[in-house]
Order: structure tokens, then C-alpha cells, then sequence
């Protein structure tokens, strides 16, 4: 949290700022809120948005559906090690497709669009420079 104050005051931001943050980004800005550096003459709001993302349902299936985000979690990670690194798609279609799955086997009424998907994924993925080429997700 520190770095973030400090950039701040390279700024030029002598008055107090907000912080919004975005996904893991409100979790980041949680943290800078929560630590000593800021104070009411720095920090003057938060906002955090989707910071939350596995308990945006009803409560009746809050519990179950972040019983199932946390086993899919644990299920990538363990992937991830195994494979060193982020599973690769043969292409741009095969990385939405792969999002649009990852939506509709959660519990909940959650949609996405193919177009929507298609969004995230422009911006969560990239194409690799190895041959052949493929397509990989970044992780925030």
C-alpha cells in the first residue's frame, strides 16, 4: 500500500483522493484503505466493485455457489501447477467458449452473453508468440 501513497505524491496529489478498485483491484484498494498510510487527509472514499464476485447471488444459494467458485478455484490451481502455467486454446473461439462454460456450470441464474464473453475475453487473454500459436487467459 505504501507504493500506492507514494504515487499519489508523485502525482502531485496534494488534496484527498478516492480509490476505486475493480476485482482483485478492490481487494488492493481494501488493503491500501485498511493500512496506515492513508488517513482523512488523504483518503477520502472507496470504491470497490465485484470485489465479492462469488457471493453476487440470493442468499439462499450464496453459500452453495461460492462452495462451487472455491472447488473450481482449488481445481484450477491444482491444474496450474501441474501444467506450469495457464491451459492453452487453440484459439479466440475456444478461449469463449471455455468462459461461456465456466458461467453455466456454476449454480445460479448468472448469464453471459457469447458477446459479453467474447469481451472478457479480449480482454483476459492473449495469443501466444510459441508455435503453433495459441491462446492463453491472464490472471489477475
Amino acid at each position: 500500500p505504501w507504493y500506492a501513497l507514494q504515487a499519489t505524491r508523485a502525482l502531485g496529489w496534494n488534496q484527498p483522493f478516492a480509490v476505486i478498485g475493480h476485482s482483485m483491484g478492490a481487494g488492493a484498494a481494501t488493503m491500501l484503505a485498511a493500512s496506515r498510510y492513508p488517513t482523512e487527509e488523504t483518503l477520502a472514499a472507496l470504491c470497490c466493485i465485484e470485489m465479492l464476485g462469488p457471493l453476487s447471488q440470493t442468499a439462499t444459494g450464496a453459500a452453495l455457489h461460492l462452495r462451487k467458485s472455491l472447488q473450481a478455484r482449488d481445481k484450477h490451481v491444482k491444474r496450474w501447477q501441474e501444467e506450469k502455467g495457464s491451459r492453452a486454446y487453440s484459439s479466440f473461439d475456444a478461449c469463449v467458449e471455455a468462459r461461456l462454460r465456466t458461467v453455466h456450470a456454476l449454480p445460479g441464474t448468472q448469464r453471459l452473453t457469447r458477446k459479453a464473453a467474447e469481451s472478457l475475453v479480449k480482454r483476459g487473454a492473449e495469443e501466444t508468440r510459441d508455435e503453433p500459436r495459441t491462446w492463453r487467459f491472464r490472471h489477475d
